[in-house]
């Protein structure tokens, strides 16, 4: 169907089975996958698996030990180095916003980790010792994430109300 659509439309093959994928798939599941470019809609099971290892982490790991925190970072890096690679969204603010949420969770468990490490190596003399942690952890979760959910929104506000211009035009 892709092939011969592409055929009649004038369309490279791969954009004509994009387009026959969101056709099938879209009525169904959409709300799980619309956000997802055609070829990349199986990242949703990923993003669930992702969630899982960081929740199941707790169980595995004596809660706020060093080998928690490691863990925990690791999968977060992991996750997020495959969703720079892979670019699974369909639109740009999607994915800058995504990419914003799982850079704090890495800065955060980091930070997490960090301070774990300088605690249990009893480098940590004053009792001002833990702000630098919570100050690296405040900025990322009640700045840079809300900054980037403003702007993502924005940039769609921005793309939709272009597209309902262009069309009613």
């Amino acid at each position: 169907v892709a092939n011969r659509a592409a055929e009649l439309l004038g369309v490279n093959q791969g954009d004509a089975h994009d387009a026959v994928a969101d056709v099938l798939y879209g009525e169904r599941y959409s709300f799980l996958t619309a956000g997802y470019r055609p070829n990349c809609q199986w990242y949703e099971c990923c993003d669930m698996f992702r969630k899982l290892t960081m929740v199941l982490t707790a169980l595995v790991f004596g809660s706020g030990s060093t080998e928690q925190a490691f863990a925990v970072l690791s999968i977060s890096f992991f996750w997020f180095t495959l969703l720079l690679l892979l670019r699974p969204y369909r639109f740009a603010e999607d994915f800058a916003l995504k990419v914003a949420s799982e850079f704090a969770i890495v800065v955060s468990v980091a930070s997490v980790q960090a301070r774990i490490s300088v605690q249990n190596s009893a480098q940590l003399e004053s009792e001002h010792g833990d702000v630098v942690y919570t100050d690296i952890i405040l900025f990322v979760l009640v700045v840079l994430v809300p900054a980037c959910f403003v702007t993502a929104l924005a940039c769609k506000l921005v793309r939709v109300r272009g597209r309902n211009a262009d069309s009613g035009a």
